[in-house]
């Protein structure tokens, strides 16, 4: 299992990605560290989860589950990020509409470079994910 913090500087979100993992360690990684009912995987390759305390988000997660790139990896990458995308600038107050939108592309455009930088790193110097 490997994951990598992801410093957000301009909002402060506590935002985790992990990989080279299956589900089931995910799973289990979030149900001990933070005590959470346990869940049951669904088979998917990717996910975006946010563990809160008290109602309050306290730290975001994407977990990526495939060890290969390919297109349909990439988009399932960028789908997942989106969601911890919404769901961080929601958290600060903002509110998808004409007026923010843009703040939510470049959000978006900066967190999903981040993510693969992290992984295609980590692709680069073994030759696989």
């Amino acid at each position: 299992m490997k994951k990598k913090r992801i410093t957000d500087k301009t909002f402060g979100r506590r935002i985790t990605l992990f990989w080279n993992c299956t589900e089931i360690e995910f799973e289990e990684y979030l149900i001990n560290k933070y005590k959470l009912e346990e869940k049951n995987p669904d088979g998917q390759t990717a996910k975006h989860v946010v563990v809160s305390n008290n109602g309050i988000h306290c730290h975001h997660f994407i977990w990526v589950g495939f060890n290969e790139f390919s297109i349909t990896n990439y988009q399932v990458i960028a789908h997942e990020v989106f969601h911890c995308s919404m769901s961080c600038l929601e958290e600060i107050g903002l509110t998808y509409c004409q007026e923010t939108r843009e703040a939510f592309a470049y959000y978006h455009d900066w967190l999903f470079g981040e993510v693969l930088e992290i992984l295609l790193n980590d692709y680069d110097s073994r030759g696989n994910l």
